[in-house]
């Protein structure tokens, strides 16, 4: 089996060349080889030149653009053009695990009934008050990705692996705040199953500010409002009462960053208006807090 990673990037050549050495380095069984690792870049910055000695490798791919399109279509770009049995999609401002890839694509040799794997995104300590807060959320996601099957909320875009007969078949809406929920409403409307790879492990550092933690929320609302008629029929709803027991669990185990996320959503109308400006459009305003800019972690 071969598998193809692509990675949507924009403004990210601070994050690029740690990830780029990490999926490279990969811990691959024998009968899984990495076949190339496709960029499509937006970015305006000093990307392409800080990519420029990957780029000159037949195994790294940049394919840069003078405009901002969105992850929709550098999706489509990357799904259309990767030539892998099995493509990867992982975010360009995370930490993958060594051994990521051979999990997620165990996960799709297991069963021809697979076609499309989630990994476990999961949060790094968080350093601030209100990081505690996308902390918290973070946290909530896992306890809900790992006790229901196939649900609204079991893929997230920071990684997942998807087959490549089955990417061949989607094209995105350019439009969309929440590709990663479209992507598992098509892949369930084509005949497959969606698993979850509790192991496969990407770290995401949590927003630092309650600026950045209110435009991820408010955009991850939007964007599950934008495909709700379309998760209802194709995925498993889990119903809010499901979803205040998982949260009270992770209060228990972590108070403290319960509390700060109470006060991060109290504050949510004071900044609002902003947020909204930038969180509803599928061009938006990228938090910075999340960024990695230490690449000491190993």
């Amino acid at each position: 089996m071969e598998i193809s990673v692509g990675i949507p990037s924009y403004n990210e050549g601070a994050a690029l060349p740690f990830l780029i050495s990490r999926i490279l380095s990969q811990k691959l069984p024998a009968n899984i080889k990495l076949r190339e690792v496709i960029i499509s870049d937006d970015s305006n910055d000093e990307t392409p030149k800080m990519l420029e000695e990957f780029s000159k490798t037949e195994m790294v791919k940049v394919l840069h653009h003078q405009q901002r399109r969105g992850v929709s279509t550098a999706w489509n770009e990357i799904l259309s053009t990767a030539q892998g049995d099995v493509i990867a999609l992982i975010d360009a401002d995370v930490m993958p695990s060594e051994n990521l890839l051979a999990l997620l694509c165990s996960e799709i040799l297991a069963s021809t009934r697979i076609g499309l794997v989630a990994a476990n995104s999961s949060p790094l300590p968080p350093k601030s008050f209100f990081a505690k807060a996308s902390f918290f959320i973070g946290k909530w996601l896992q306890e809900i990705r790992r006790s229901f099957e196939a649900n609204q909320f079991t893929v997230i875009g920071r990684a997942l692996a998807i087959r490549g007969d089955i990417a061949k078949k989607i094209v995105l809406p350019k439009d969309l705040l929440a590709p990663d929920l479209y992507i598992s409403c098509r892949v369930r409307e084509l005949g497959y199953d969606i698993a979850y790879a509790e192991d496969a492990i990407v770290h995401f550092k949590p927003t630092e500010s309650v600026r950045d933690f209110a435009s991820q929320v408010v955009r991850a609302s939007l964007g599950h409002r934008q495909v709700k008629e379309y998760s209802k029929t194709a995925l498993r709803k889990v119903s809010f009462a499901s979803q205040v027991v998982k949260a009270l669990k992770v209060a228990r185990n972590y108070p403290l960053c319960a509390l700060a996320t109470a006060i991060a959503y109290i504050l949510l109308p004071f900044t609002l208006p902003r947020v909204l400006r930038g969180a509803s459009n599928y061009l938006w305003e990228v938090p910075e807090t999340s960024k990695f800019r230490e690449r000491n972690l190993s």
